[in-house]
């Protein structure tokens, strides 16, 4: 019990360091994280009333663990201008009745980053047609760059 105790308080000692050493780079998007991540846990791990707990604090882990993941990615890659809009239409995917799903905005951003990258090689490798480069971009780029959608559109 005190290991799972100890353990709490290193998690929440990383993710509160890290969103003090990312807070230049953090756009405040999120409010009341710990409120948040029980909300969705909750609903996530409730049946008929009776909460299983195991499972309540395994999802609350994973969330905390996502948004630490998502401080990193902003931290890394802060100086794409795409990011902040990107994360904003993932975040808005994957918040439903103002709860938001941390693990997967990470998830989102991930792909959207390793995508951006995947595409960046191919451009400079000349490894597509001009014509379907355009074509790719015009069709998902809005409301902003879908970097999964438009890398998928390319390889097909």
């Amino acid at each position: 019990m005190l290991i799972w105790k100890l353990h709490w308080i290193f998690v929440y000692f990383i993710v509160w360091s890290l969103s003090v050493f990312v807070a230049p780079v953090a756009y405040s998007q999120y409010s009341d994280i710990d409120q948040n991540i029980h909300t969705h846990c909750s609903k996530k791990w409730t049946k008929r009333g009776q909460l299983n707990q195991l499972m309540y604090n395994y999802c609350a882990k994973l969330q905390r663990n996502g948004l630490a993941d998502l401080y990193e990615l902003r931290s890394k890659y802060r100086d794409l201008e795409w990011i902040k809009q990107a994360e904003k239409e993932i975040a808005k995917k994957w918040t439903k009745r103002g709860v938001t799903n941390y693990l997967m905005v990470h998830f989102g951003l991930n792909l959207a980053i390793e995508s951006f990258l995947d595409i960046s090689y191919g451009l400079k490798k000349g490894e597509y047609e001009s014509s379907k480069i355009t074509r790719c971009f015009n069709q998902w780029s809005r409301p902003y760059q879908q970097w999964q959608m438009i890398k998928f559109c390319l390889d097909n």
